[in-house]
């Protein structure tokens, strides 16, 4: 083994206190009383206000984002919904979606401790519900609500028999309408400053303005999968919720040959269908990222402004130049034709009500499909990321221990992403991991495992993507032979994996409580330099059973297990450390200190 390097004495200067975890994240208990049936979303916010809204000359919208990574989701039984999670300790506030029938509500919640409580208030009134319209009781077929920028009215055409009549006045014009069917809603946007946002309401004729937007947005949709009004203008789209007006993530299309003009819809397998200037696009998202692929060809007539899914997945589109001529469009074949109303109006923008929609339930787990992240597989319902969809945590390790090393955390830098699959009843049925293997800043052959305390024999089965041969051995299943609790190595040489991902999915016998699995990253250890005996955790946290227990308190180690204390140095000092974002590590033998100037700072608090 090489020589031990000795330290400098800039971070062991430091006065860390005993009781120092070192942790950017926090482990909290969520219990969520409600009645059954109710899905849950929850996210984590720095602040109250879950966005900074930033408004430019050019009425652009830029908002920094906290709500594209949800950390937790579950449906309630007659005894509630109990959700576990971690969240960085900077986040001050849980964002709670509630979703049942269509029907959302939002809450912000302070973060008040390792253990907190929330009891859902039903609100004291309701909009008349959608089999209860005036308007159109009984109605087969679909009926377009349609807006234009010239008249302060609501209009409805019945795709059926293609009659149009006026449904109410609105208080300004407009050139944006979506149609929300569980509340029986037409959000409307006006087209002029202060750009208000409001909605018609179909069961009462009334009108609400719940607030002001940024500026003028030729296209909107509502989204029934989450409840928030998708806008668009050009190349962005943004999420705004409906009940406040407030904007909540923006996304980049890509794809589109002219972004002017056009509308946007969602149809009830969660598509987004948009038309420009340039032809109808197929968009999927992938983070903030909207890629579009055109699926109509050079006959269609243009430049449309209006855009609706109907009960028979067929797109419904106008121009609103002319006489309001709708075309329906195949979204399949790319096929289309005029459809007949016995009318003139002008039409700037159209929602639909589709008359046949209903919430599917595809397999019959309970959850809607709009809500189930796995609409067609009766055992998975949710992923719950950490630290969020398409984000990245960083585990950075010295591995001289029991010697101390030259506090670079350089030895090994993994960043990490877990998902915790879990069913209807809330249990986790996979564990989904996927490991960058970022540097390697170490003169040793080292390892890197996880251990989850859940007993062995309770996993399944183990894939990886990593190819690379190694000698500890395993047991059927795939976890590390000879270990009561499940541990998994994801690679026994750096040097075979540097700069690579490497993807592990755990598959349980049966599905585990989430309370029995814990969070992400569990408990990560670095093995030294291919001696499975010899392992660096997290401060504080304990080995494994394979550890060589004798190395507690020899060299520089001042670990206590009677009381808990793991892998730290008399002055308090950690081998390894984990960071809740994608940590950028230090020069060869540069202390963190010299990097981070506030890690000396969190230490001493």
């Amino acid at each position: 083994n090489p020589e031990p390097v000795p330290t400098p004495s800039g971070i062991e200067s430091l006065t860390i206190p005993p009781s120092f975890d070192y942790k950017t994240s926090q482990k909290i208990t969520l219990n969520i009383h409600d009645e059954a049936g109710a899905t849950y979303s929850i996210y984590s916010l720095k602040s109250e206000k879950p966005e900074e809204i930033i408004y430019s000359a050019n009425d652009t919208v830029v908002v920094m984002d906290d709500l594209n990574q949800k950390l937790a989701s579950g449906l309630t039984s007659a005894n509630g919904f109990t959700a576990t999670f971690s969240v960085p300790t900077f986040h001050k506030y849980l964002f709670v979606v509630r979703s049942k029938e269509g029907h959302f509500t939002r809450t912000n919640l302070p973060i008040t401790g390792n253990q907190m409580d929330y009891t859902y208030q039903a609100p004291a009134t309701k909009s008349a519900p959608v089999r209860q319209m005036a308007v159109h009781p009984g109605a087969t077929s679909d009926i377009l609500y349609a807006v234009n920028g010239s008249e302060k009215k609501v209009y409805s055409i019945d795709l059926g028999t293609g009659n149009v009549s006026t449904v109410g006045s609105i208080p300004y014009t407009s050139i944006a309408d979506a149609v929300d069917k569980a509340d029986n809603r037409i959000y409307i946007a006006n087209k002029k400053s202060p750009f208000q946002l409001g909605y018609y309401d179909l069961g009462t004729g009334t009108f609400t303005i719940v607030g002001n937007m940024a500026s003028n947005f030729p296209r909107m949709d509502y989204n029934p999968a989450d409840g928030l009004l998708y806008i668009s203008n050009h190349s962005k789209i943004y999420t705004v919720d409906p009940a406040n007006a407030q904007y909540l993530q923006t996304f980049s299309i890509h794809g589109l040959a002219n972004d002017g003009w056009g509308d946007m819809a969602f149809a009830d397998d969660g598509t987004l269908y948009l038309v420009s200037k340039s032809g109808v696009y197929r968009c999927s998202f992938q983070g903030n990222d909207v890629n579009a692929t055109l699926i109509s060809d050079n006959t269609l007539p243009g430049p449309l402004t209006s855009m609706a899914v109907g009960t028979n997945g067929k797109l419904y589109m106008s121009k609103s130049s002319g006489n309001g001529k709708i075309i329906e469009f195949d979204p399949a074949t790319g096929s289309w034709q005029y459809v007949n109303i016995s009318s003139s109006i002008r039409i700037n923008d159209f929602g639909v009500l589709r008359y046949g929609t209903t919430l599917q339930d595809s397999d019959g787990d309970g959850v809607p499909d709009n809500q189930d992240d796995y609409p067609n597989d009766p055992e998975r319902a949710f992923n719950n990321y950490y630290p969020g969809k398409d984000l990245w945590a960083t585990l950075a390790f010295e591995d001289l221990w029991p010697s101390k090393g030259d506090y670079d955390f350089n030895d090994l830098v993994v960043g990490y992403n877990f998902n915790e699959v879990t069913n209807a009843q809330n249990k986790v049925v996979d564990i989904k991991a996927t490991f960058d293997v970022r540097h390697n800043g170490a003169g040793l052959n080292n390892g890197f495992a996880f251990q989850v305390p859940v007993n062995a024999s309770k996993v399944g089965s183990v894939t990886t993507t990593s190819h690379e041969q190694g000698t500890i051995p395993r047991s059927g299943n795939g976890t590390e032979a000879g270990q009561n609790l499940a541990n998994f190595i994801v690679f026994e040489n750096t040097d075979n994996v540097l700069g690579q991902q490497i993807d592990m999915t755990i598959h349980f016998t049966q599905p585990q409580s989430t309370s029995v699995v814990g969070t992400p990253p569990y408990n990560p250890y670095l093995i030294k330099n291919g001696d499975v005996n010899v392992e660096v955790h997290l401060p504080d946290m304990a080995p494994t059973a394979l550890a060589d227990q004798s190395l507690f308190g020899t060299e520089d180690d001042n670990s206590n297990p009677a009381t808990g204390r793991y892998y730290k140095t008399d002055k308090n000092l950690p081998w390894a450390i984990n960071i809740v974002y994608r940590f950028k590590w230090m020069k060869e033998k540069q202390e963190i200190i010299k990097g981070y100037l506030h890690f000396a700072d969190w230490a001493e608090s």
